[in-house]
């Protein structure tokens, strides 16, 4: 439960600062949303499969 919720705090802050910085490459929010979903959920997938 800990490394759980410690894997999810760290997650939101290097996707945050990851977002931030490709809508500032992109000059736009939406790509870098779409981006930063769909990695969010590839990793997801591959830590339920591993389970």
């Amino acid at each position: 439960m800990i490394a759980g919720g410690l894997g999810a705090v760290v997650g939101t802050l290097l996707g945050y600062a990851a977002r931030r910085r490709m809508a500032a490459a992109f000059g736009r929010d939406r790509p870098a949303a779409l981006i930063e979903d769909a990695v969010a959920l590839t990793v997801a997938l591959l830590v339920v499969a591993a389970a």
